[in-house]
């Protein structure tokens, strides 16, 4: 296993910084911006990341996924990314290495160690954050660095 839970917190949390910079940035009434016809918004695609985080982390937990209702408003989504933010560090934070190194078969069927899915998580909100990036700078707003240091 390459990283402790606190290293996983680490790196997530440089990527999720600098989303929720971004999301601060764009003003509540742009929320419903799409890039392209059938597009998510912001609002939706904020939503899908939270989420993903919840199901990706429950996954790893042997919890059942969960579906949330759609947010009312970026600000919404915004604050309950913050919450999946609290619940993916309170739920990674006390795990130990051979915890993270435990396997799970929750996702599709494939088995993989719970760092494994922590990676894929990440990578998932990476992705999507990237179109956030673009989709900001379609309404003028110039995005933060794409991490967060420190």
């Amino acid at each position: 296993m390459p990283y402790s839970a606190q290293e996983y917190i680490q790196r997530f949390m440089m990527h999720r910084g600098a989303l929720t910079d971004l999301l601060e940035k764009i003003p509540d009434d742009k929320g419903d911006s799409k890039s392209w016809e059938g597009g998510m918004s912001f609002i939706a695609l904020t939503d899908h990341i939270s989420s993903s985080c919840i199901n990706f982390i429950n996954m790893a937990i042997g919890q059942e996924r969960v579906k949330l209702e759609p947010s009312s408003s970026l600000s919404a989504a915004t604050t309950r990314l913050k919450e999946t933010t609290a619940h993916f560090q309170q739920t990674i934070s006390p795990m130990s290495p051979e915890q993270l190194a435990q396997k799970t078969s929750a996702f599709r069927g494939m088995e993989m160690p719970v760092y494994a899915l922590v990676d894929f998580m990440r990578e998932h909100e990476i992705h999507h954050k990237g179109q956030l990036w673009t989709m900001a700078r379609m309404i003028g707003v110039e995005p933060p660095m794409l991490v967060k240091m420190g």
